[in-house]
């Protein structure tokens, strides 16, 4: 085979691959790496940013992207090495909008030279529904830090913590790391073992129920890791459709012990009562009696 016919193939390869790239629906820029100029563009391209095709053959690929132009080279440099194909970025349209794209960049041979095919998606829908998700999840986990109740989420098939608040670490007075899962939970909890089994199966018997009314436990005597012993009242929310338990504590102890003092005040005024009622009858018994003698 001759050369005249190794040019002819190599010129329809091209012609081939030029008529793909103009009129494929994906959006697709050729990128010279090491000057990052922009050297073609296809249709949906020119759609997407708002620009024609001579407009972008006169720009550089950092004149549409956010970040600075160092770290789009680095990008660059991984993309000739294929060390790393697939990049986020933040592009800016001819309107002045920006969008969030994902950047799938391959090095080729285009006429001789040594290119990068670069592939674009548009992701910024994806992105705002994420970080909408993640603004949430802030505001929630948030929330439950601050809250006086104490917060717990573990999975139902096998106890594992997803989240523990630094309150519900501070009530039960245990470290969050040391709580992996249920086990560990009632170990640290409830250090007597005979105390922490009938609780541990008084309360599996209550989940076991599936009664909500069952969930939820008031008055717990626990004696903490340091030795310090309170009550708490403790509710346990199954989600099981996600396999999730959510568990809620609150000390009480302050109520417990006004509630004890108070019960202590009240049998104390009640044996006044009876007390100060006996003398009253003792007075009136002696009363009569003094009358009795009186009228012999």
């Amino acid at each position: 085979m001759d050369n005249s016919t190794n040019t002819k193939t190599e010129v329809n390869k091209e012609e081939f691959f030029d008529t793909i790239f103009e009129k494929h629906s994906a959006i697709m820029l050729l990128i010279e790496p090491n000057t990052g100029k922009i050297i073609n563009s296809n249709k949906s391209a020119e759609n997407y940013y708002g620009y024609n095709k001579a407009k972008f053959c006169s720009m550089n690929i950092d004149e549409i992207n956010t970040l600075p132009k160092e770290a789009i080279f680095e990008k660059l440099k991984s993309a000739i090495s294929k060390n790393l194909e697939n990049f986020e970025f933040q592009h800016k349209l001819s309107s002045g909008e920006f969008r969030n794209v994902e950047v799938n960049s391959s090095p080729i041979d285009y006429k001789g030279k040594q290119i990068l095919f670069s592939i674009i998606h548009d992701i910024n829908d994806h992105k705002q529904v994420e970080k909408k998700l993640s603004d949430q999840n802030t505001l929630m986990t948030t929330i439950l830090e601050k809250s006086p109740i104490g917060f717990a989420v573990n999975t139902i098939s096998d106890g594992k913590a997803i989240f523990v608040s630094s309150k519900f670490e501070e009530i039960y007075g245990i470290e969050i790391k040391s709580i992996n899962n249920i086990d560990d939970f009632y170990e640290k909890v409830y250090p007597d073992p005979t105390y922490r089994e009938e609780t541990r199966k008084k309360i599996t018997e209550d989940m076991l129920n599936n009664d909500a009314s069952k969930m939820k436990w008031e008055n717990i005597p626990i004696t903490t890791i340091t030795g310090k012993k309170i009550y708490v009242t403790a509710t346990n929310i199954p989600v099981p459709e996600q396999d999730l338990m959510v568990s809620t504590v609150q000390d009480v102890t302050g109520i417990k012990l006004d509630e004890e003092v108070l019960k202590d005040k009240l049998e104390e005024i009640e044996k006044m009562n009876k007390l100060m009622i006996g003398r009253e009858l003792e007075m009136i018994r002696l009363k009569d009696e003094e009358k009795k003698l009186k009228e012999e």
